[in-house]
């Protein structure tokens, strides 16, 4: 922002892209309308990634009504939004621990002619905490045409049915982990994940997820034994 107010001094007018720049430098929300305000000042346009750096900076500090704002703008201005345009407002939402919105946003998202990609439903899935939506997004995710779940998938949705208490449904995900996750240091990280997610009166569970890593032979260290004693005292 600070080089912005420079550009004038040495006979350079700042245009879209010098905004754009430090519009995503900007992790500030009120950084952003400052410097949104600025660009009016100087007869600049903002374009879809002059809005999209600005949602982000929202979704950082969990800024809901700063980002209604800017979206409100962007409506009134006719840029469509894009992938990354929902994406960063499913940011937002998983921030904001907003579930319901981030379904609306899945729904909201084909009249915009848009395609979810797998940032789409890890994003999503962070955002919700029951547990039927969460079913809904793993379902909606493995009917997803060349879309396939990752590490950041199985950990998020196995986290949040582990904080669900859904002790068989998250033995039913990881089992489905495929070997070349399993043989990689995310197969691990997963499985340490949901056991951290486990509350402390789960044995049953804990055993469970610990015996899996075992007979898939995923190497079982100080800090596996330390998350699974954990989950077992009350």
């Amino acid at each position: 922002e600070r080089l912005l107010h420079e550009l004038p001094k040495v006979r350079l007018q700042p245009n879209a892209i010098s905004f754009n720049t430090a519009l995503g430098a900007s992790l500030d929300a009120r950084c952003s309308l400052r410097l949104f305000q600025e660009m009016t000042e100087v007869e600049v346009q903002p374009d879809v990634v002059s809005f999209n750096a600005a949602l982000n900076a929202c979704a950082a500090t969990g800024e809901g009504e700063a980002a209604r704002c800017f979206l409100e703008e962007m409506t009134d201005r006719r840029i469509a939004p894009n992938l990354v345009t929902c994406n960063t407002q499913l940011k937002l939402f998983a921030t904001l621990q907003d579930g319901q919105s981030a379904l609306a946003m899945l729904e909201e998202m084909p009249s915009h002619r848009l395609q979810p990609d797998l940032i789409t439903f890890n994003t999503a899935i962070e955002a919700v905490s029951e547990v039927n939506d969460l079913e809904t997004l793993w379902s909606s995710l493995k009917d997803q045409p060349g879309l396939q779940p990752d590490a950041i998938t199985y950990k998020s949705t196995a986290f949040g049915f582990a904080q669900a208490s859904r002790w068989n449904r998250v033995l039913d995900l990881l089992s489905e982990i495929p070997a070349s996750l399993q043989a990689a240091a995310e197969g691990k990280a997963i499985y340490h994940d949901a056991l951290a997610a486990l509350p402390k009166d789960a044995p049953a569970c804990a055993m469970g997820l610990l015996n899996e890593m075992q007979s898939k032979r995923l190497r079982v260290d100080e800090a596996t034994y330390r998350l699974t004693i954990a989950s077992m005292l009350d």
